[in-house]
């Protein structure tokens, strides 16, 4: 949220300061006045915050209040449903009652479209836009020389259920292939029994760590790293910063044939796989590779990267809000 933040302050006065608040909903009120524009991400996991009943009723309060005030709300939709399975119908409504009192809803992948339509009760309102997962310009390093990997595939970021880590290992390991890759897995888990769950495939040939990673680190990874793989079994995904943030630097990248990684797919900057068969053919071809990434492979992520920057993501949400005044 940091970089949607430092965008936004470019072009409107943001009150909440980038920082979490302890007030919950409950600062929507406190600020009732001075607030213009209602920006909301990940609003259907309000139920699993700190006293998440309460707020999200002060929450459908706020938005029958709101329809007498004149703050527009945009609301980013970056899954189809919450992850977490606690309190589902609730987080469903929260997020069907947000999309129908929004102004803008945004969703970062092209099947989002179609989702958040068969949700919106109105055909003019709310209106929506497709943009693509807005990230920072390419980070340069000498990615084509062909040198030895430490690792053959990298799989990063915060740690879920959904990510569907376990099933792939669960898949290795059946086929016999436990040996045949380098395989470094870090992230911190969310869930530490579900640590548990896969540690126990941990061996010489696959690195299964619990840990924070640092931006330095990561990069440090990447660069000795051939293949980063999203193995997310979830269809709910829409989007992933943690796809963005490989594709920035350079990296080869197979993920799940669905949301933003098959957008991405489509316009040959990465690749996608529909089942486990087939990711194997697909990290084998890549393994085959000499180099890391071709120059013009490099050019073209450049060239998308600087289309898709924070700044003309905020830049264009504020030229769209205007439209409407």
């Amino acid at each position: 949220m940091e970089d949607l933040y430092e965008a936004c302050t470019k072009l409107w006065n943001v009150i909440n300061n980038n920082e979490e608040n302890s007030f919950g909903i409950i600062y929507f009120f406190i600020k009732i006045k001075q607030i213009d524009i209602l920006w909301l991400n990940w609003i259907e996991n309000l139920p699993d915050r700190k006293l998440g009943l309460l707020q999200s009723l002060f929450y459908f309060i706020f938005i029958f209040v709101n329809k007498f005030s004149k703050i527009k709300i945009i609301y980013t939709v970056h899954n189809k449903v919450s992850h977490s399975p606690n309190h589902f119908k609730l987080k469903r409504i929260l997020q069907n009652v947000t999309i129908n009192n929004s102004a803008l809803v945004i969703t970062h992948s092209s099947n989002g479209l179609d989702y958040i339509k068969s949700i919106s009760k109105n055909q003019t309102k709310p209106e929506i836009l497709y943009i693509p997962h807005p990230t920072k310009l390419t980070y340069s390093y000498d990615n084509t020389d062909g040198r030895n990997y430490k690792y053959d595939i990298l799989i990063w970021g915060t740690i879920y259920k959904y990510k569907g880590i376990k099933e792939f290992l669960e898949y290795i390991f059946k086929n016999n292939l436990q040996t045949k890759y380098k395989i470094k897995i870090v992230g911190k888990v969310a869930v530490p029994l579900y640590f548990e769950a896969i540690n126990q495939f941990q061996n010489d040939y696959i690195d299964i760590e619990d840990a924070y990673i640092s931006q330095v680190d990561l990069i440090n990874l990447l660069q000795v790293s051939n293949i980063v793989l999203f193995t997310y079994n979830s269809k709910s995904v829409f989007s992933s910063g943690s796809l963005m943030e490989s594709l920035r630097y350079n990296s080869k990248i197979i993920g799940p044939n669905q949301g933003e990684f098959k957008n991405l797919c489509e316009l040959g900057l990465s690749k996608s796989y529909i089942n486990y068969d087939d990711l194997l053919m697909k990290i084998d071809n890549y393994l085959q590779e000499r180099n890391a990434i071709t120059v013009k492979r490099k050019l073209e992520i450049n060239k998308y990267l600087k289309v898709h920057t924070w700044e003309k993501f905020s830049k264009s949400i504020y030229e769209k809000l205007n439209e409407k005044t």
